[in-house]
């Protein structure tokens, strides 16, 4: 790799014009990442040089005058973007709920006048919808799902049909970039997207800190009688400055185990690859599970204690171990150790899967001396900031092991629509169901609820079986109050009141 390097050095120094600074490139590129394992990652099988630059700067013209020379990038030429005609409301539409449709939104009704398709140039948009003509006209009732036609727009709905904004191109020879001669960089930058407003200088957007809810319930097939796991999450993170749902809390630890996780996605991802690691060396019981899943953590605490005392001291741990108290004396050394005691994982799991057929569902959070400690689960677990409100959910469904697999399925699935009440729970709903392996030598069976039939079908049973607001007011009949009752003060040193 290094000769070959070398080689193309040489050729581009043979090459190179004495007025050129850089070179752009073409760069064929594809997509190696996994959503399952949330693993990212590209390869480049081709580089194509097309011009000489004088400067180093990324200037889309000039990039787009040179994407024309070569056949397979000439599509990100000049003039040529990706462009999608859309239908959009003219004016406010309001609800009876409060809730309303904005003017400028996309409309998602007239899909069949208008079909998702894109163009090259703007031209060629416009003149798709100059052919297509004006969308017809619809306006609401009051209620949402009808409509009739309306022509004077006051408190109805009229759709038009306008040219969105650009968006980047996603060809495969998507990376029109320079490359600076003779040195090759780590990585390629991506062409810039359109600039959005930015924060101010003086403002400091932490990371992302919270992830908020996470379920774990086992339940049993009926036929045959087996038992199996549900786990529910949802997409959220977020922190006192943001949140998006954008975070896919469940990662394979192993063929027997996966691991649900809420708190820092860091710390999380970090101890889930610890877990996959010692997974890999040691074989599991299921009579000293829980046992051998608590070796992790501890692992981890070691590695948070190894890190405090390098960045803040400079010293290995075991250094600081064996001579602290010589060096910096037994008040600072005791200090130092306490706060390592202090110091909090900011990660909350649940562990599931099967050993030997038999299920293992297994909880790590704080418990009532402040201290994660991982313990075995006999009905269900919940963790993450929706922890409040879905757990008492289970409880009042009286939810046990035992529990038919469809039952699970919606006691699982209202609870995770209870917790939704709590601003920091996302909408996103994610359920799996874990199997024993069906033959020795096979992985666990995995099952998910498609958000199509299945969601729609727990939906379904929500409206039905969920909680409902009362829709008339309550009289309280005559005889259910006891009267005539009042609070009088003794006059004692206790100063008691009574009735």
């Amino acid at each position: 790799m290094a000769e070959q390097d070398t080689d193309q050095k040489a050729t581009l120094a043979h090459l190179r014009p004495a007025w050129a600074k850089a070179l752009i490139v073409a760069e064929l590129e594809h997509d190696e990442s996994d959503s399952m394992t949330d693993y990212f990652a590209t390869s480049t099988s081709r580089i194509v040089a097309l011009a000489w630059s004088r400067h180093t700067r990324d200037l889309f013209p000039e990039l787009r005058g040179a994407a024309v020379r070569f056949p397979e990038t000439a599509h990100l030429g000049p003039g040529k973007d990706r462009y999608r005609a859309q239908v959009v409301f003219t004016n406010d539409i309001p609800h009876s709920n409060g809730s309303a449709y904005r003017k400028g939104n996309p409309s998602h009704w007239p899909g069949d006048t208008h079909p998702e398709q894109t163009f090259e140039t703007q031209a060629e948009a416009e003149a798709y919808i100059a052919q297509k003509g004006e969308p017809y006209p619809l306006g609401f009732d009051g209620t949402e799902g009808s409509g009739s036609v309306s022509a004077d727009g006051s408190g109805d709905r009229r759709d038009s049909c306008r040219l969105p904004e650009r968006r980047r191109p996603r060809w495969p020879w998507e990376q029109l970039t320079k490359r600076d001669i003779g040195e090759r960089p780590r990585q390629t930058p991506k062409p810039p997207s359109k600039p959005s407003r930015l924060p101010p200088a003086h403002r400091k957007v932490w990371g992302a800190i919270d992830m908020t809810l996470c379920i774990g319930a086992l339940a049993q097939t009926p036929v045959p009688v087996a038992p199996c796991i549900v786990l529910c999450f949802d997409s959220k993170v977020s922190n006192e400055v943001f949140s998006s749902e954008s975070e896919y809390k469940l990662h394979v630890l192993s063929d027997q185990l996966v691991a649900l996780y809420a708190g820092s996605p860091g710390r999380a991802k970090e101890l889930a690859l610890i877990y996959e690691d010692y997974l890999s060396r040691t074989p599991l019981s299921f009579a000293n599970a829980t046992a051998q899943l608590r070796e992790p953590l501890q692992i981890f605490k070691r590695c948070l204690a190894v890190s405090y005392i390098g960045r803040t001291l400079g010293l290995p741990y075991q250094e600081f171990i064996a001579h602290g108290k010589d060096w910096f004396g037994a008040s600072e050394f005791n200090r130092r150790i306490a706060a390592i005691e202090r110091h909090d994982c900011r990660v909350d799991l649940i562990i599931a899967g099967f050993i030997g057929g038999n299920a293992v569902l297994c909880q790590a959070a704080l418990d009532q001396n402040g201290e994660r400690e991982l313990e075995s689960c006999a009905n269900f677990c919940v963790i993450g900031t929706g922890f409040y409100t879905a757990e008492p959910a289970l409880h009042a469904r009286e939810h046990t092991a035992t529990t038919r697999l469809s039952r699970a399925l919606y006691n699982v699935y209202e609870a995770k629509r209870l917790s939704e009440t709590s601003p920091a729970v996302g909408y996103k709903t994610r359920i799996l169901i874990l199997k024993p392996p069906e033959r020795d030598g096979q992985g666990v069976q995995v099952e998910v609820v498609t958000p199509k039939i299945g969601e729609g079908w727990l939906q379904k049973l929500f409206r039905r079986y969920g909680p409902k607001q009362i829709q008339r007011e309550i009289d309280i009949p005559d005889g259910a109050l006891e009267t005539g009752r009042s609070l009088t003060k003794r006059s004692t040193s206790s100063s008691t009141a009574h009735t």
